[in-house]
């Protein structure tokens, strides 16, 4: 059975206003395409895990995106159960208001909004002047702020889908940061254990807005936070002899000092990742956690033969998967470094067959609640794939 590369992961919503795709589960060096109705949309090559790619032809409602990969002669599948392209809005109407995701800080440099219509423009402006603009690619849209947000400003955000100007939401006021009087604010922490080769930390407890700097021997590196927990990518792979400290800084000199005591960076000695069970034979999608993002994943089919590989973006992973119909039992490891330095083995799972249609009695829970994002659904077998 020869190893395949997984193939990329579309990340959804996409509609006809659409003109980027965004991919995960890349293999960074790898040759991209993109397919919708038949149609070639898009090329590229990969350059990380988790990457947009613009689009070379329009989307047309109904169409299904998928995406394949190959790398060094290995090619993976196309998407299964790729994400369905969504019609334009008839009217304005059909344009949502966006939601607010950071929370608001006077001095914040950075702003994170979600629920905008896919491949709609959202501009921010603040007392009739334009602060920030963004694409929404997959319903968020994620933008920096011009000039220093004082205490008690309002910001609104306007989107406009196809031409269509959508409404406009205006926001709670900047809260103050908690300073003391030498303006100083509590420091980040960073989230270990961190190991050798690593390309991604966790940091928590950063105001939203600030700019986060991570102190290294190396040379310090730094990126502006829109939430108060985010992941970091680094420049340059941890190198067992460092050890880590982080601060966070705003605009208007509001600052930390650096985190303590410093976090060092352990030798390769990986955590086993956990594979989600059950597994059908008919499965395309798995899920694995435990993950170390930006970690080589290797699952194992039926004992140690190496069944298909990719990359973590999360620590919790559902993995497009090649057929499995010929699979027994399957298993995963992760790995870090060059020569990559494996993980032991994660649980070993036992395919089974699956439920048939006639064993579902899937029912749609009530009320439905105009605006809500969330529906409850009964009557699932464990590993279906839904779709509303």
């Amino acid at each position: 059975m020869p190893v395949q590369l997984l193939p990329p992961k579309v990340v959804p919503p996409l509609s006809e206003c659409s003109e980027y795709v965004r991919l995960r589960c890349l293999w960074p060096g790898a040759s991209v395409q993109i397919f919708a109705g038949g149609h070639a949309v898009g090329v590229g090559t990969a350059s990380n895990f988790d990457e947009v790619f613009r689009l070379t032809r329009k989307l047309t409602s109904g169409q299904v995106v998928q995406a394949s990969q190959s790398y060094a002669g290995v090619g993976s599948d196309w998407t299964p159960d790729a994400p369905t392209v969504l019609r334009s809005p008839a009217s304005s109407s059909e344009i949502g208001p966006v939601n607010l995701v950071s929370h608001l800080y006077q001095c914040g440099a950075c702003l994170w909004l979600d629920g905008a219509f896919p491949g709609a423009k959202v501009n921010v402006t603040s007392g009739g002047v334009l602060r920030g603009s963004a694409t929404s690619v997959d319903g968020n849209a994620r933008l920096s702020l011009s000039g220093v947000t004082s205490v008690g400003e309002v910001f609104e955000a306007s989107t406009t889908a196809c031409g269509l100007p959508g409404p406009t939401t205006r926001f709670p006021k900047a809260d103050p940061l908690p300073a003391d009087t030498r303006r100083h604010v509590p420091p980040p922490k960073i989230v270990g254990p961190l190991y050798e080769c690593q390309q991604q930390i966790l940091i928590y407890q950063v105001f939203d807005g600030a700019t986060v700097t991570v102190h290294r021997g190396t040379g310090d590196e730094f990126a502006c936070f829109d939430r108060n927990e985010l992941r970091l990518n680094l420049t340059r792979p941890l190198d067992k002899t460092e050890v880590l400290t982080v601060s966070q800084a705003t605009v208007c000199e509001i600052a930390s000092v650096a985190s303590k005591p410093p976090v060092p960076v352990f030798p390769t000695s990986l955590p086993a990742p956990f594979l989600y069970e059950p597994i059908c034979k008919r499965d395309r999608w798995v899920r694995v956690a435990g993950l170390i993002p930006m970690a080589v994943v290797m699952f194992y089919a039926d004992g140690d033969n190496e069944f298909a590989y990719g990359m973590a973006w999360d620590s919790v992973c559902d993995f497009p998967m090649p057929d499995l119909t010929s699979v027994k039992t399957l298993s995963v490891r992760q790995g870090l470094c060059s020569p990559t330095q494996w993980s032991d083995h994660s649980n070993d799972v036992q395919l089974g067959q699956g439920p048939e249609q006639g064993d579902l009695f899937l029912k749609l829970s009530h009320p439905l609640i105009q605006c809500g994002r969330i529906v409850h659904v009964t009557g699932c077998a464990p590993g279906v794939m839904l779709h509303l």
